[in-house]
């Protein structure tokens, strides 16, 4: 489908600019949106985007919406607009209110539970003190909250004078509401497997073609291209499952699934991801080369097949202290833009940054190869990570061994990882 005459805006918090850098070589014109309004606004939300050759910026989101041919939001948190605007007839790329399946914890365990998914052992703990006293009985916990992932991220518990110091931190950025919040507290699974799909969903369908895909978290992920019927059965399962609450939800976005298969060979799905994931989402840039298609057929409720362009993909987190606080300048061969997936990106006179936020994250983004050759495709990522320069930038090239070592794992319970997408 040749896509050049149309027009896409990308709607996002700044975290899938290079979903906009990619869609740029299949529609004819991609604008991008990031919300920046607040009572004392400042150039962080509302430089990210600019400079980039191919990409317009747009702040102002409701004086432009009718001048493009659709749009897309990659992440959560808009699925009440997204409702609005499908309802007065936009062509909207999204989850929609699809999203609750991921940012509410416990109303995804109660409906894992109602549609016959296994459930780890849970219990939802209001407030700090009450937290405090779950975790000196009890060690070897997962601690999660719903929605605010800015507040604090899903952290594992050992025993409660190693996470003393972390619960401290909490109670402080809690304030007066840290007596009111609710936390999920997990067993933590003995895990055998750790296995997750990667691909796309349309009101409920899945594709012929998707990603297989093991992350090691927040440093690498890699995964295998393969027919959806050779995907291990644990995660067709949970398709299986998810697919009518899905299409209850109109739901037209990426979707990936994190799954520890335990004794037994039990599938627990301990996560669902309604957006982009990243990683993997950046790899899935590179590997389905009718992306601007697939968008743009889901927008209307139809699913298109992804189109390959490689069996394998490798992706490596790029990591700098400096750039939770500071604009970050980072380098590299402009051959290699294609590979470089950065966050909260913008170009000043060709060079590129990333951009700090109010919530600080020291990932800044990532490199992706793909390959027909794991070996060789691991390699190039390593390769490109020695050209990425700027100050206290590091890529997490030495842990991709590790996503290795659990594809051998599932290999030896018996999961085919060979590439089988025709």
């Amino acid at each position: 489908m040749n896509l050049r005459d149309r027009s896409i805006l990308i709607s996002d918090h700044g975290l899938y600019v290079s979903l906009a850098e990619r869609l740029t070589r299949d529609f004819g014109k991609v604008g991008y949106h990031c919300p920046w309004k607040r009572g004392f606004p400042g150039f962080h939300e509302k430089d990210i985007g600019h400079g980039i050759p191919g990409i317009t910026p747009e702040p102002n989101f409701w004086k432009v919406v009718n001048k493009y041919d659709m749009v897309a939001f990659p992440d959560v948190l808009d699925g009440d607009l997204q409702v609005y605007l499908r309802s007065q007839g936009h062509r909207v790329f999204g989850s929609g209110m699809g999203e609750e399946l991921e940012l509410f914890r416990v109303y995804q365990k109660r409906l894992f539970k109602a549609l016959g998914l296994p459930v780890g052992p849970y219990v939802v703990v209001k407030g700090i003190t009450a937290l405090r006293e779950h975790l000196k009985e009890h060690e070897d916990q997962v601690i999660k909250l719903s929605l605010l992932r800015g507040v604090t991220e899903t952290f594992q518990h050992h025993t409660y004078w190693e996470s003393e110091a972390r619960l401290d931190r909490l109670q402080f950025e809690l304030g007066v509401r840290k007596e009111r919040t609710e936390f999920i507290v997990e067993d933590k699974l003995k895990t055998k497997i750790e296995m997750g799909f990667d691909g796309v969903n349309v009101h409920g369908n899945w594709p012929r073609i998707a990603a297989n895909g093991v992350e090691c978290k927040d440093a690498a992920y890699a995964c295998v291209v393969q027919d959806y019927d050779d995907l291990p059965e644990g995660m067709l399962l949970v398709n299986e499952k998810l697919a009518p609450i899905l299409k209850h939800y109109g739901y037209a976005n990426f979707f990936s699934t994190e799954i520890r298969v335990c004794e037994e060979d039990v599938p627990y799905c301990i996560d669902l991801t309604c957006r982009q994931p990243s990683p993997a989402g950046e790899a899935q840039h590179e590997l389905w080369g009718n992306l601007g298609e697939m968008m743009w057929a889901a927008a209307e409720g139809q699913l298109v097949n992804p189109v390959p362009t490689a069996k394998y993909a490798v992706q490596s987190i790029i990591y700098s202290d400096w750039a939770d606080e500071n604009c970050q300048g980072i380098g590299f061969p402009e051959k290699y833009r294609g590979n470089i997936k950065l966050y909260y990106h913008s170009m000043e006179n060709g060079h590129d940054y990333v951009i700090p936020q109010m919530t600080k994250m020291n990932e800044i983004g990532s490199i992706v190869t793909i390959g027909d050759d794991l070996d060789e495709t691991i390699k190039q990522n390593k390769e490109i990570a020695e050209r990425v320069t700027g100050d206290k930038v590091h890529v997490c090239t030495d842990r991709i061994g590790e996503v290795v070592e659990e594809f051998e794992e599932m290999e030896r319970h018996g999961m085919s990882l060979e590439p089988t997408a025709k």
